[in-house]
């Protein structure tokens, strides 16, 4: 039977490498994005040309509404989910001192709160020996100057991964995170100036930041049932920071 992968911010970075990975194994795609523009245009040609067939839906994830419409349409198209990779997030630089609370209220809205309501809405959808994935991030452990909201956000996900895991294992679905390090992305290393870049690199025992597609390999390991006994843990893809 083909499986059928419901995947949040699945239009640029992280999310689209998930996406091509995913469709190399042969998964049908459904991918969730916020943002219309040329990356969910291409999105949408690469999933409606896909073998099986795939669907891209516009959603603000930390929308009760939009999330409940999206994931509703993602089952009844595909009968059920099997894989769901909570990826939507949002990423700001402000020190304490400087953040408000409308930068810390958004930065949870989508961080926290998208993947709450994801999850809780695909949970009645999926299928026995399902998968959920979150990426989380190697901040939500380490923490850093001026990502008090960013880290604490991630740190929560972490919580959330460990405490479902335990709900929802006896019904035959895992629950896992990955933290990734810096990864080449729009939202992260793409915007590090050469000197902030080498010291990371000079941070990480590989000596290198990370590709998208390096993270997209571990998200899908955790996907498939390869990992059937992997279940409440958050893996760090951070090449040695």
């Amino acid at each position: 039977m083909t499986r059928t992968a419901l995947v949040t911010g699945a239009s640029r970075g992280i999310g689209r490498a998930v996406v091509d990975r995913l469709l190399a194994d042969g998964v049908r795609v459904c991918g969730l994005y916020r943002t219309e523009g040329d990356a969910a245009r291409l999105l949408a040609k690469e999933l409606d040309s896909a073998s099986p067939k795939g669907l891209t839906l516009r959603c603000d994830v930390s929308s009760e509404e939009q999330v409940g419409q999206a994931v509703a349409r993602c089952a009844e198209e595909f009968g059920g989910i099997d894989i769901l990779i909570n990826n939507a997030g949002v990423a700001t630089f402000a020190m304490l001192d400087n953040l408000d609370l409308a930068q810390w209220e958004s930065t949870f809205a989508t961080n926290v709160t998208g993947p709450y309501l994801v999850t809780r809405a695909a949970l009645p959808h999926l299928r026995p020996g399902s998968s959920v994935v979150t990426v989380t991030s190697g901040l939500g452990i380490t923490g850093a100057p001026g990502k008090t909201h960013y880290a604490a956000s991630k740190a929560a996900l972490i919580g959330f991964t460990k405490a479902l895991s335990r709900e929802v294992g006896r019904r035959g679905v895992r629950v896992n995170a990955v933290a990734p390090g810096i990864i080449e992305t729009e939202m992260s290393a793409a915007g590090l100036n050469p000197e902030l870049r080498a010291r990371y690199e000079g941070q990480c025992a590989l000596g290198r930041i990370g590709q998208p597609p390096e993270l997209a390999e571990v998200v899908a390991f955790l996907a498939d049932p390869r990992s059937s006994y992997v279940n409440g843990q958050t893996l760090m893809v951070d090449g040695g920071m």
